[in-house]
């Protein structure tokens, strides 16, 4: 970030939540900013969200401003400028996403697709589909704007190195990593999974 924006924003890493589709969705912030990306050799597409507040508090520090955030209540979109800053700090934020995953699957490789301001056409997954949710909090300091970025992408996705991860995991026996395969482990069991069985049937 400080490379791009020439400021050392502080940057929280909170719970890794995991949860339906449809639950993720209408728990952002509306208008906000969605970007669609693959995750080759993995399938599937993720979902990276960075909201409003945080975009026009880095546009007005990068043109000179103080840093804060003029929120629009509109969904008309960015402008060409707003684009370009966003641009350049989604390349900044994949780079740092897939350096973080090396040490675990260094073979990802993560391809900026589209981006969008309406939820209605990021469908990553089906509603009740179960996601894999990563947040991070931004405070710019100073004053200036703070914001979220979320990192979502479907769990079937890693599914397929479903072993490899457990296997990083216990071959690491940091403290940071025992918490989180427990949380992960805890929102694992409080996903809500609809159950369809024929109790009785009639000749």
């Amino acid at each position: 970030f400080y490379r791009y924006i020439r400021r050392s924003p502080e940057i929280s890493a909170q719970t890794v939540k995991i949860l339906k589709y449809n639950e993720f969705i209408r728990n952002l912030v509306v208008p906000t900013h969605l970007s669609l990306f693959s995750m080759k050799p993995l399938h599937g597409t993720g979902l990276l969200v960075i909201e409003p507040s945080l975009i026009f508090g880095i546009v007005d520090l990068m043109f000179g401003g103080a840093g804060r955030s003029q929120t629009r209540g509109d969904q008309r979109g960015y402008s060409h400028t707003e684009n370009k800053v966003i641009n350049g700090l989604l390349d900044v934020i994949f780079e740092e996403y897939t350096s973080a995953w090396k040490p675990v699957y260094k073979h990802l490789d993560l391809k900026y697709l589209r981006s969008e301001v309406n939820t209605q056409f990021v469908n990553i997954a089906n509603p009740s589909e179960i996601v894999v949710c990563t947040d991070f909090q931004i405070e710019l300091g100073g004053g200036c704007a703070s914001g979220m970025i979320h990192i979502c992408f479907p769990y079937s996705s890693i599914e397929p190195i479903r072993d490899l991860l457990n296997s990083t995991m216990q071959g690491n026996q940091t403290e940071t990593d025992v918490r989180w395969v427990k949380t992960l482990k805890n929102e694992m069991q409080k996903v809500a999974v609809d159950l369809v069985a024929t109790l009785a049937e009639s000749n």
